[in-house]
């Protein structure tokens, strides 16, 4: 596939306030997650709402800020999958009730990381590494793409069938911090080179 974006998948039906908290906001219009998936520069991301679970579907760049953190003001379980398939980055992170429980990064070695306790699901995107020096390699496709079994959520979908609706970044950064600090989230600043490589 080589994809170059990001997924979140969270185990409530969250609001448009709660997506808020990573920087986003309804455009008012309808939007196939594969169109956020696949695009190299989207315009817009794709929430997905189902029965018990949102999933967001794209990059930009404050859906990047807000999982690069150890705390996150979103409720539940969430997971974070981030993929450049061109350079063989990936980044998975579960949060729990807002706190950071596991984060695997393979691909970059600033920044490679094995913490917090595996999921058995792991099994279905982590490799065993090809060479001596890695302990195990991420397929970022197959994580993206199998997000939501990964998650818990739905066992039968790919991300990349689902649709929703499309949401844009908050284009003024105060209303944005505003709402992030009404949550009680804490971000921390980070690059993210990795998704201007390649």
């Amino acid at each position: 596939m080589g994809l170059n974006t990001m997924a979140i998948v969270a185990d409530t039906v969250l609001a448009d306030e709660h997506l808020a908290v990573l920087g986003i906001a309804p455009v008012g219009s309808a939007m196939a997650a594969e169109e956020a998936l696949l695009r190299s520069q989207p315009e817009h991301v794709c929430v997905v709402r189902g029965e018990c679970y949102t999933a967001v579907a794209g990059y930009a760049d404050a859906l990047a800020e807000a999982i690069e953190t150890e705390r996150i003001g979103l409720p539940g379980t969430v997971i974070a999958a981030s993929s450049v398939s061109s350079v063989g980055f990936a980044d998975f992170r579960v949060f729990v009730d807002g706190r950071l429980r596991r984060h695997l990064c393979t691909g970059d070695e600033e920044s490679d990381s094995n913490w917090g306790e595996p999921l058995a699901e792991e099994s279905l995107f982590v490799f065993e590494g090809r060479d001596e020096e890695l302990e195990a390699e991420i397929d970022g496709d197959i994580l993206i793409d199998r997000v939501l079994t990964i998650a818990g959520v739905d066992n039968e979908a790919s991300l990349l069938d689902a649709n929703g609706d499309a949401f844009a970044p908050i284009s003024c950064p105060g209303e944005a911090e505003a709402t992030v600090a009404k949550s009680g989230s804490t971000r921390k600043k980070k690059s993210r080179k990795w998704f201007r490589r390649g």
